[in-house]
């Protein structure tokens, strides 16, 4: 009986529990991305927005790609504006930037148009020989600005002379006290002679040169005024300048205004001399 029973229920199946399968999140995500009918942003728009956040970053940075496109073409711009404008006017480098100021086509052509704004030019280009050059045969005072090496330069120093002779005042003091070198500026301009060397003012084959050449001019005195208390004393060298300019004789020493026969001398080089109280022929 108990067992006619048991067939009578109904059969029951247990089935084994399924396996939980748990897919790792990023698997979760593509499919969120990928499923297809399903739209960004439709799951609560995270996913969209991190692709929006994506793609925007992609365009920021193509805009900024294009920004320092920009950025150099406008720099190229405003260089060739101020290069222009220095041309026309060698002063507008006043204004310029530091970094147009150590522009080496831009300085040039500053200084080529007004050789005094070498003073705004950077310090590696107030050492460039070429930069230099340029600036003092427009203006030669602006030697002052050149660097050392440079106003030692023969060539820069007597181009400059040429320009202003008061720019040998600027020379290194081993032009200042060559000769040759100091009788060349001298023959470019006569300013450039009271800025020689006290050495050479001392000199007397110097001064004695510097008359010959210094003679072309009536202002031959101050050969005298700036020579040596030495030379000033130097009978033969008074005379020579005497020759060219009676009145140098005022320049003379009191030793020889006191020698009557050698202002009798001098009086008769050049009737022009300027007689002393003390000398003898006042008397």
């Amino acid at each position: 009986m108990m067992v006619q029973a048991l067939l009578l229920l109904p059969r029951l199946v247990v089935t084994p529990p399924a396996r939980l399968v748990v897919a790792p999140p990023h698997c979760a995500a593509v499919r969120r991305f990928t499923a297809p009918g399903v739209q960004l942003g439709e799951d609560g728009g995270r996913p969209a927005r991190g692709a929006e956040q994506l793609r925007a970053a992609m365009s920021n940075a193509q805009a900024r790609g294009g920004s320092v496109q920009m950025c150099s073409a406008t720099c190229d711009s405003d260089r060739d504006k101020w290069l222009a404008a220095v041309q026309q006017n060698g002063y507008e480098l006043r204004y310029a930037s530091a970094e147009l100021k150590a522009d080496r086509e831009v300085v040039l052509a500053a200084v080529q148009q007004d050789g005094r704004v070498l003073v705004y030019a950077s310090e590696e280009l107030q050492a460039d020989r070429d930069v230099v050059l340029a600036a003092v045969q427009q203006y030669g005072y602006v030697l002052v600005y050149a660097s050392a090496e440079l106003q030692a330069d023969c060539e820069v120093v007597l181009a400059a002379v040429q320009q202003d002779g008061r720019a040998l005042q600027y020379a290194s003091a081993e032009l200042r006290a060559d000769r040759d070198f100091v009788l060349a500026a001298v023959q470019q301009s006569r300013f450039a002679l009271p800025y020689a060397s006290a050495e050479l003012w001392a000199d007397r084959d110097f001064v004695l040169a510097a008359v010959q050449q210094y003679g072309l001019w009536r202002c031959v005195a101050c050969v005298l005024c700036y020579a040596s208390e030495e030379l000033q004393a130097d009978r033969a060298i008074v005379l020579a300048v005497v020759q060219q300019n009676g009145r140098a004789l005022e320049y003379a020493c009191a030793e020889l205004w006191a020698d009557r026969d050698f202002v009798l001398a001098a009086v008769q080089q050049n009737g022009r001399v300027r007689l002393r109280s003390s000398t003898p022929l006042q008397s």
